[in-house]
């Protein structure tokens, strides 16, 4: 049986030196010289490393055996040795499943640092590949995608929180748009992923969303990661994400403000939203934002657990009672709260926008109607009221009701 470290050449001598000078084949490995022609025979599951020279053979011939090699024998790490750097031919080589490559003149620790290197490559792959079969059967991997569950992910959060590279980052909670489900599977988008992100990032798959833990990630980096997703996706798909920042927060903390992010990226028909503001930093008044959020932010959420939660929740079983047939809906976050109208084509909605300083923006937003005007206003956090919130929620209700009636 051959060796599990194979040279392949047409000339012995190229590489009799490395039996005397590499002391890693002395120790543990056995290798052997097989020609170009020969090599598919030499092939076999204990060999875990192939040598291969570039000034010997054809481009076309190295390329061909590299990726008879990899059919063969996926796991099997190539190294070529070059006499001279060409980017273009080492580029097309890494793009074939070439682990690494060594100039010819290099010196013997080289050959043995690089050689090491490799055998442990080989190993870790092995040994994941042993733990994959453990987790592929205790249902924590999705069976068509191979990611994470995310029962699996919520389940072993409090775990992976507490190692070091997950103390910064961000969660992101990622669908695609409703319009365009039809046209690609989750799946896709999956796979897709896989490609997108690090080794470093998690990405677990649940009932038409996907979750993504991103660590040593900042805001800015969240939305380069969203564009390249949607990139990747093409301009036909349109994607949404919600995005939480990594801390002292529980999974379902994270969550919450994630999925709430995502339900604001959905009603505003946005790639990504931030619950805590601008993500953009180059915004001039973002820094002032971040400064005061915490201070203004209380002052918010009383006005939404005193008044604005329970005025859509009375008004929405006020205008159910009406019996008129209309979808009536309301929701609302740390940052916005919706409160929506819909039948037939017709589709209204009161969008309240907290701007995390003193600013409330009141949109009132109609599609399928032809006689009433958008509403885009903004008004002091102090000032809302019951009054003036009754006046725009009745504004919405006529306006979407005119012409129905």
């Amino acid at each position: 049986m051959a060796g599990n470290i194979l040279f392949i050449t047409e000339d012995k001598s190229n590489f009799e030196f490395l039996f005397s000078n590499v002391s890693v084949l002395r120790r543990s490995e056995t290798a052997d010289i097989v020609s170009i022609t020969h090599i598919k025979r030499a092939i076999n599951p204990s060999v875990r490393l192939i040598v291969m020279k570039d000034n010997e053979y054809f481009e076309s011939e190295i390329f061909k055996t590299i990726e008879m090699i990899k059919r063969v024998a996926p796991q099997t790490c190539i190294i070529v040795t070059i006499s001279q750097n060409n980017e273009q031919f080492m580029q097309k080589c890494q793009q074939s499943g070439v682990y690494d490559f060594i100039r010819t003149d290099s010196c013997p620790s080289e050959f043995n640092t690089r050689f090491l290197n490799c055998l442990k490559s080989i190993s870790l792959s092995k040994y994941a590949d042993i733990l994959s079969l453990f987790i592929n059967n205790t249902q924590l991997i999705n069976a068509k995608t191979g990611l994470y569950t995310h029962k699996a992910l919520k389940e072993n959060f409090y775990y992976v929180s507490e190692y070091p590279l997950f103390k910064t980052g961000v969660y992101m909670v990622l669908t695609i748009d409703d319009s365009v489900k039809t046209r690609v599977s989750m799946n896709r988008l999956g796979l897709n992923l896989k490609k997108c992100l690090r080794q470093t990032d998690i990405v677990a798959q649940g009932s038409g969303k996907f979750y993504l833990l991103l660590p040593e990630t900042d805001l800015q980096g969240a939305k380069y990661v969203a564009e390249k997703i949607a990139s990747v996706m093409g301009k036909d798909i349109k994607l949404h994400c919600g995005i939480s920042i990594l801390g002292s927060k529980s999974f379902d903390e994270l969550e919450k403000d994630a999925n709430d992010g995502l339900k604001s990226a959905v009603i505003n028909d946005e790639l990504y939203f931030y619950l805590g503001g601008n993500i953009t930093p180059d915004d001039s008044d973002s820094v002032i934002k971040e400064k005061h959020f915490k201070l203004f932010k209380k002052a918010f959420e009383t006005k939404l657990s005193s008044l604005i939660e329970p005025l859509f929740f009375r008004f929405q079983k006020e205008f159910e009672s009406k019996g008129e047939d209309v979808a009536i809906s309301q929701y609302a976050n740390k940052i916005e709260c919706v409160f929506s109208l819909k039948k037939d084509k017709r589709h209204s909605e009161l969008i309240i926008r907290y701007d995390g300083f003193t600013k409330l923006n009141f949109k009132i937003v109609h599609k399928g109607l032809d006689t009433s005007e958008n509403t885009d206003e903004n008004i002091s956090l102090n000032i809302l009221d019951e009054k003036l919130l009754t006046k725009y929620i009745n504004k919405l209700y006529s306006e979407f009701m005119e012409g129905l009636v």
